[in-house]
């Protein structure tokens, strides 16, 4: 096996895990050093001989005459010096244990080894032993060297180590669409295995009931992802706020697409393609349909869902502050009119603009901290408070309604990470949760039929969703 090792004082590196930040290397002496399998395999002999009570003089009253309180026990593969003394001695009439097996007691690979902020795939295979050569080999792939010129902080690449602490092969996989195999061989050269995933679609369905009143938790029970639960809410934002509308005993089915990888494992969820909402008593629904202008979502009436302003502006479960003239502010403990609603959402959550319109303000603003204004149609403005940074956006872009704008956070007078959003009518704050959507386009005629006839098979898998255990409908 090829050693990838560079002398120093008399040592010899042989692997190395972790960044820059997190450096962990194991040194093997090369000065008269025996290799570690002859002494392993000399401690399995030993071992042997322990096991089977034989003496070297051949004598059961010899050297070795009580073993019951010294068996042989490997315990680490980082100091070979290790022996555990004070292990159960085998029950008798037990097996010997085979000697050449004991070579495999070393655990192996996979070794975890996380890109830190700034460090390239160049700086990690150095340091985990590779030569620039056979990096300039392995970067002579294109697949490879567009995978590997931008590696991101957090991604990880497995290094597979061999019992003498050789790199045997390096595995990277930043997406689920592609992975990438570098085996190293013996005479040191690079075969490197490009691998582009194709994804099976397949159509999934699975319904539930809110015991306590947590959608993630009766989604969770039922095999859906927090992905899911997410879309489904942007599916029916228009009409019901999942941060304060949803309550125990409401029931929901889904309809949606799931991706699967070569292994047959579920990967990726994709679009909602259908799903019923029982909110309080009153039922929604909501189809996604391709018309002649848009692939859009409608109910099954035949009615746009979307409308001119979302109910909420982040993916929140909570709540914090409502719309209120005469609140207490928190912070400075007087008497200070709460112009709009408060979401409690960790740091980093992405905030989204309720309506197409014009940013027309992005900056500091005293209390308010990092502040984003959208001018809309009609005379409305709304507002996002708060924020820990801003979205890619700039004063006078135009943008879409669900277009990411910033992040959570706790700039200006704030208590902890939440969003504060306010809207303004004709210069006038008004409660943002009792916003009239405007805009409501509904299908008629050949329109409506070819809708219904369209997303006949949809209404059927919901039926059956509502009916049997969540499972896989079709590829």
């Amino acid at each position: 096996m090829a050693r990838f090792a560079k002398k120093r004082s008399g040592f010899r590196r042989v692997f190395t895990a972790g960044g820059s930040k997190h450096t962990h290397a194991v040194y093997v002496s090369t000065k008269r050093q025996p290799s570690k399998r002859k002494y392993i395999a000399s401690l399995a002999v030993l071992g042997l001989l322990a096991y089977g009570g034989v003496s070297l003089l051949g004598d059961s009253d010899a050297l070795i005459t009580d073993l019951s309180t010294s068996p042989i026990k490997i315990i680490s593969s980082d100091n070979f010096g290790a022996i555990d003394f004070s292990a159960d001695f085998p029950a008798e009439g037990a097996a010997p244990t085979d000697p050449i097996a004991l070579l495999d007691l070393i655990p192996v690979g996979p070794v975890q080894v996380s890109v830190d902020k700034g460090d390239t795939f160049y700086n990690i295979a150095r340091r985990n032993g590779l030569s620039a050569n056979q990096i300039g080999n392995i970067l002579n792939d294109k697949n490879a060297e567009r995978m590997l010129k931008r590696v991101r902080e957090g991604d990880t690449f497995e290094f597979l180590i061999s019992p003498l602490g050789d790199i045997e092969q390096i595995r990277f996989q930043p997406s689920v669409e592609q992975r990438l195999e570098i085996a190293v061989l013996q005479d040191g050269s690079i075969d490197v295995d490009y691998t582009k995933i194709e994804l099976e679609r397949r159509v999934l369905y699975a319904s539930a009931k809110l015991a306590d009143g947590s959608i993630y938790t009766s989604a969770k029970q039922a095999g859906l992802s927090s992905r899911v639960v997410s879309n489904m809410a942007r599916v029916f934002r228009y009409d019901i706020d999942f941060t304060s509308d949803i309550a125990a005993g409401d029931e929901f089915a889904v309809v949606y697409e799931g991706y699967f990888d070569d292994k047959g494992s579920l990967v990726r969820s994709g679009d909602i393609l259908a799903a019923e909402y029982v909110n309080r008593g009153k039922t929604y629904d909501a189809y996604l349909y391709e018309s002649s202008n848009a692939v859009e979502y409608y109910s099954g009436s035949g009615r746009r869902l979307k409308k001119s302003f979302m109910r909420n502006p982040v993916d929140s479960v909570r709540i914090t502050s409502r719309f209120n003239p005469g609140r207490k502010h928190p912070v400075l403990h007087k008497i200070r009119a709460h112009k709009g609603v408060d979401y409690g959402a960790p740091r980093g959550t992405p905030i989204y603009a309720t309506a197409s319109g014009k940013i027309s303000f992005k900056g500091r603003q005293r209390g308010y901290g990092n502040v984003v204004k959208i001018s809309h149609a009609n005379g409305y403005v709304t507002l996002y408070a708060h924020m820990h940074k801003f979205g890619k956006i700039n004063v006078g872009d135009v943008v879409r309604q669900g277009k990411l704008i910033g992040y959570v956070g706790s700039t200006g007078l704030a208590t902890g990470p939440h969003l504060h959003y306010e809207t303004i009518k004709n210069g006038k704050h008004i409660d943002p949760l009792k916003l009239t959507s405007l805009g409501n386009d509904k299908l008629s005629g050949n329109s409506l039929n070819r809708f219904k006839s369209g997303t006949s098979d949809y209404r059927r898998l919901l039926a059956k969703a509502k009916s049997e255990p969540a499972k896989i409908a079709s590829n």
